[in-house]
């Protein structure tokens, strides 16, 4: 097999080690949300040292809630500043604040005029992109902006 690509700031080490804690989340039988790309993209150096979930899981449901909430309300745009290993433009939202994660049984958000920009440094993405390569997507567009 080949070798794993590492990330080479720490900056881009923590966005790993948030994945890490989104893949363990998306394990759960009563996950609040369901990342597939959350494995892939926290890597075996972010699985060794997840983030930790008592703040990164209530943050990125509350986070799925509140763009479902202003999608409904006419928001067709998301920019995520240091964007790290996020994969929101590749995965189902539940439909509401209360629902299950449609890949537990739960409705799904439709978001499909979402148009994400995904904003951090070129070292994150170098590892990024080609893990998602080929990855279809849940929403409108994605565009990366290296900065």
């Amino acid at each position: 097999p080949a070798r794993e690509a590492r990330v080479v700031t720490a900056h881009s080490f923590t966005g790993r080690m948030c994945a890490a804690s989104r893949a363990e989340e998306s394990r759960r039988p009563d996950a609040l949300f369901v990342d597939p790309m959350a494995h892939l993209l926290a890597g075996d150096e972010g699985r060794a040292a997840p983030m930790g979930e008592w703040i990164l899981v209530p943050r990125t449901r509350r986070g799925d809630d509140f763009l479902v909430t202003h999608y409904r309300n006419g928001c067709r745009q998301l920019v995520l500043l240091g964007a790290g290993m996020d994969a929101r433009a590749h995965r189902a939202f539940a439909a509401s604040a209360d629902a299950a994660p449609p890949a537990l049984g739960g409705k799904a958000a439709a978001l499909g005029q979402l148009k994400v920009f995904e904003v951090d440094q070129p070292t994150t993405f170098a590892v990024k992109e080609p893990l998602l390569a080929d990855m279809p997507l849940a929403v409108a567009s994605r565009n990366v902006v290296r900065a």
